[in-house]
């Protein structure tokens, strides 16, 4: 079973318990205020009518996946149980490209599909090394279809990390193609609310999303508030937007606006990786050109009190494996002395 101990309503903010076990993977789970569905390890916690239509599907063991189809051939072909299962034995690859066809969003399926081969990809890697404490509580804000859930294996047991998106059907591809059954995903809106108990998290990570977030301070502030220590942990790795016709690397906040956001917050434990010189020669032509945009760099924070990150030996392994031909210079840090590859 996963761990709910650190889950609350977001509403409420109550701890969740098991109201009803319809089976080993499908659960209703209740608080003071609300039911919530949690099926193949994922909660939802959307208040909305999918909730509800949720809810009445699992309880009666009927297929679900219609319910957050794409396209009116993919809402009719998500009824067929027989359809999902074949579509799921496929290797991911193929499956990409059966689900792009039915009409999933081309240029993210574009962005999952070259994930290893991007810059960020490396960055996240780097930013584990963050991790000092053994089978700490992670949580991977904005984790998509979970490609980078993991990673986080190598630094703690799969039942004390958690993933959270927004969207159900990339969690629910991460449970069928990257993530271990007792890893947690919740489905909730970031924007909103984080459905965690203060003083909970040990590290935090954010890939790709902080850019999106509209109250920056305030999202801060949360974080903080569901930390172990009032001083946070963690990294935000900002890559790419889905928005950029090239996938070039672009931050629309200036960075001095940042650092001024997260020391309102009184947190001083942090540094920023400037990112658009560190690699070269990459080999996809549709990456094209990702460090020649020097008026838009994107900037990477980590909140850490170590004075040296080190790619460690598994991660440096898995990298090499990668397309990527990377290297450092004096644009990868303001103090390139806090960075080493070993």
């Amino acid at each position: 079973m996963i761990n709910l101990k650190y889950i609350i309503c977001p509403n409420c903010f109550s701890s969740l318990k098991i109201n009803k076990k319809i089976d080993n993977d499908n659960y209703i789970l209740n608080c003071r205020c609300n039911l919530y569905p949690l099926t193949s390890g994922i909660i939802y916690m959307k208040n909305d009518k999918v909730k509800n239509k949720l809810i009445n599907k699992i309880s009666h063991n009927k297929n679900f996946l219609h319910l957050f189809s794409f396209s009116l051939i993919s809402n009719f072909l998500f009824r067929l149980k027989l359809f999902k299962n074949l579509l799921f034995s496929l290797n991911f690859a193929f499956f990409l490209r059966i689900i792009t066809f039915l009409g999933y969003d081309k240029k993210y399926a574009f962005y999952i599909s070259q994930r290893k081969n991007l810059p960020s990809f490396f960055l996240f890697l780097l930013s584990l090394s963050i991790i000092d404490k053994k089978n700490s509580l992670i949580l991977d804000l904005g984790c998509g279809i979970g490609q980078l859930l993991k990673y986080y294996i190598y630094k703690t047991r799969p039942n004390n990390i958690i993933g959270i998106d927004k969207d159900f059907f990339s969690l629910y591809i991460a449970r069928k193609y990257f993530t271990k059954k007792n890893i947690l995903l919740i489905c909730c809106d970031l924007e909103k609310n984080i459905p965690l108990k203060p003083n909970s998290i040990d590290y935090f990570f954010m890939t790709d999303k902080f850019k999106k977030k509209k109250k920056k301070k305030k999202f801060i502030k949360k974080l903080i508030e569901i930390s172990k220590t009032k001083i946070l942990k963690g990294a935000i790795i900002q890559m790419l937007s889905k928005k950029a016709n090239t996938y070039k690397e672009y931050y629309t906040e200036n960075q001095k606006n940042i650092k001024k956001i997260i020391k309102s917050t009184n947190q001083s434990n942090f540094f920023i990786v400037s990112s658009s010189y560190l690699w070269k020669n990459l080999k996809n032509n549709n990456l094209i050109k990702l460090i020649n945009d020097y008026k838009k760099r994107v900037y990477n924070i980590f909140f850490t009190d170590k004075k040296y990150i080190f790619l460690e030996k598994p991660f440096l392994l898995l990298f090499k494996k990668t397309r990527i031909n990377f290297y450092q210079d004096n644009d990868l840090l303001m103090d390139l002395k806090n960075v080493h590859i070993s």
